[in-house]
């Protein structure tokens, strides 16, 4: 004997078979996705972290370069030194700054690195007119003044230098 109501139950199973399907597609497809999303987060996270180590790396490494540069610079003028072998070293500090400037292009404020090895060339070139003034009846006040006024500059943009890594340093750990 057959039931009155078999095409209804079957289409009822049918159905329950259906959402049954579907339902568990969406558990399955949520657990794979808030598994793989925190992989990739993750990846993102330590690509900026690897990022700013370097930068942080690079930073270090070009305020050591720029501390010993302003060493040889404050010591170029001094009596009973050669101030050629000074200028050599100066040169070849600066030289490096600016290589390592134009070789790292990671480098969110590189303009402002070059601008404080070109005032550290100004500086410099400062330096040479008031050894050669020296020795001449030229008005060696004014080259103190312009000595004082570069090494201001100098000041500053280190102070700004300071104060763009820790803006930099801010915003990636805001990130």
């Amino acid at each position: 004997m057959k039931s009155l109501n078999a095409a209804d139950r079957n289409q009822a199973f049918r159905s329950f078979l259906l959402f049954f399907i579907i339902t568990i597609a969406v558990i399955i497809a949520a657990v794979f996705f808030s598994i793989q999303v925190p992989f990739k987060e993750n990846d993102q996270l330590k690509e900026k972290i690897a990022v700013a180590e370097k930068q942080r790396d690079f930073t270090e490494h070009f305020v050591d370069k720029m501390e010993t540069t302003i060493k040889l610079l404050d010591s170029v003028n001094l009596p009973n030194v050669r101030s050629e072998l000074i200028d050599g070293a100066i040169d070849d500090n600066l030289k490096s700054m600016l290589a390592m400037t134009n070789n790292d292009t990671s480098t969110q404020i590189k303009n402002l690195y070059k601008n404080v090895v070109y005032n550290f060339y100004d500086l410099q070139g400062a330096k040479k007119q008031l050894r050669e003034a020296s020795g001449k009846d030229v008005n060696f006040g004014n080259l103190q003044a312009e000595n004082a006024n570069l090494h201001s500059q100098v000041q500053q943009v280190n102070n700004q230098l300071q104060q763009y890594v820790s803006l930099l340093a801010n915003c990636q750990q805001q990130k």
